[in-house]
């Protein structure tokens, strides 16, 4: 749950500063933040963690310690739960399909 206090929080300063244009309520927004995340860094699961930002959180360093973050992966990077999806991709969109048939009817 923690991630994603992180994420909305920061995500909804972002919209306050660039989106509304609210500077003050999108600063008063990252402080919070910030104050959680010094909270958070003081939990025995976080403690020894290396994060500089609660940005990181949002990127399961933990889960994925040597995963590098690209936005485009090439496939000989992949993980192994990678390539099964890929290889088993029929199937998931056959049962996609099928759950969405379901539903119309």
């Amino acid at each position: 749950r923690w991630r994603f206090t992180f994420l909305i929080g920061s995500e909804l300063a972002l919209e306050l500063a660039q989106g509304k244009q609210d500077f003050s309520a999108a600063a008063e927004t990252f402080a919070r933040m910030e104050l959680h995340f010094q909270k958070l860094k003081r939990l025995p699961y976080f403690a020894e963690a290396q994060m500089d930002s609660p940005m990181r959180l949002n990127q399961n360093w933990d889960f994925f310690p040597a995963a590098q973050h690209w936005p485009f992966w090439p496939r000989d990077r992949w993980p192994a739960f990678g390539e099964f999806v890929e290889r088993h991709s029929a199937v998931f969109q056959a049962a996609l399909e099928a759950c969405l048939t379901m539903t119309l009817m």
